[in-house]
C-alpha cells in the first residue's frame, strides 16, 4: 500500500498503520525526508507492505524530479 499519507512517522496515524503493515523503506534502512522537492524537511509518503508475509526490500529510490512538491518513491521488493 503506498501512497502520500500526510503524515509523520511519529505520528499516531502511522502508528495504527504499523500495527499491521511494515514500512518499506524503513525496512531498507537509512529513510529519507522527500517533501519538498526544494527543500526535503519531512516524509509523509510511503510504501507499506503487509507484516502477515516475509518481504524482502530489494531495493527504495527515491526520484528527484521537479514533475511535483513530492519526490516518487519507487521500491522493489520480493515476497518470500
Amino acid at each position: 500500500m503506498g501512497g502520500d499519507f500526510n503524515f509523520k512517522p511519529d505520528s499516531e496515524p502511522y502508528k495504527v498503520i504499523m500495527r499491521c503493515f511494515k514500512d518499506a523503506e524503513e525496512m531498507k534502512g537509512d529513510p529519507k525526508n522527500i517533501i519538498s522537492y526544494e527543500k526535503p524537511r519531512s516524509r509523509i509518503d510511503y510504501i507499506f507492505v503487509s507484516s502477515n508475509h516475509t518481504w524482502i526490500i530489494k531495493d527504495f529510490e527515491i526520484i528527484h524530479t521537479s514533475a511535483s512538491d513530492h519526490m516518487p518513491v519507487l521500491v522493489t521488493l520480493e515476497l518470500q
